[in-house]
């Protein structure tokens, strides 16, 4: 049950305290699992400051919690994303590289006369990389 800061720190905190409750370990016993637990950037974060370390077990929890933010799930991501209301004139392509396209050119290039599946500017055009015929 080691903590990289790459999940929730709630969650994690939770389970810590919960492990601490069941074998009734004192103070001194969490604070050396606390510290030997971090992995990664939790171990850079506890040694970024050299008096973190002299911190109470609550106040450590406290600030990993602080630190390592609650991160939704994918599923919680996508869930807000169908949630949330649209607007009219909101504009999902911000920084369009492409140009606008006259209708009826060629999706690839712009120009007329072909279409993006005979376009001789595109990278892939009649390249066969499995030597099959």
């Amino acid at each position: 049950m080691e903590f990289d800061g790459s999940l929730c720190a709630r969650n994690w905190v939770t389970q810590f305290q919960n492990i601490g409750k069941i074998y009734n370990l004192d103070d001194g016993c969490m604070h050396m699992l606390l510290i030997a637990k971090l992995k990664g950037n939790a171990q850079r974060w506890l040694h970024a400051s050299a008096t973190r370390i002299l911190e109470s077990t609550d106040q450590l929890c406290e600030q990993l919690i602080l630190t390592f933010e609650v991160k939704m799930s994918k599923g919680e991501l996508r869930n807000a994303f169908q949630k949330r209301e649209w607007h009219p004139d909101e504009k999902f392509a911000r920084e369009c590289l492409k140009p606008k396209r006259e209708p009826g050119s060629c999706y690839a290039c712009g120009a007329f006369g072909h279409f993006v599946g005979q376009c001789p500017e595109r990278k892939s055009a009649n390249i066969n990389n499995y030597n099959a015929s």
